[in-house]
């Protein structure tokens, strides 16, 4: 934590309805980011938490941190979602633009 108190960290707070998007940012560090429901104290009060642990990320890699991301979908069911929907729109005639000269 000691490393920690001679940078610049940044912590970015933005709030959507009762949910808030937390951003943590070290100087030549990529940024961390959490989530965290609740009000603005509630937020605040787990700032400390999430800049801990973004030091302890940031100890494995200082560059690109381990996002916790869902699994992907299996690949019948991302094969079924790449593939185009036909629309009435997608299989009507373009309108010809009328010549202005």
């Amino acid at each position: 934590m000691s490393e920690m108190n001679h940078q610049e960290t940044k912590v970015i707070i933005t709030f959507k309805g009762d949910r808030a998007a937390v951003g943590i940012q070290q100087t030549d560090c990529d940024p961390v980011f959490f989530t965290k429901e609740g009000t603005l104290d509630d937020v605040l009060a787990a700032v400390p938490g999430f800049v801990v642990e973004a030091g302890q990320k940031w100890g494995v890699s200082r560059r690109n941190p381990k996002a916790d991301l869902p699994a992907p979908p299996p690949p019948a069911l991302a094969a079924t979602l790449a593939k185009p929907v036909q629309t009435a729109a997608a299989t009507a005639k373009p309108k010809v633009q009328t010549p202005m000269f």
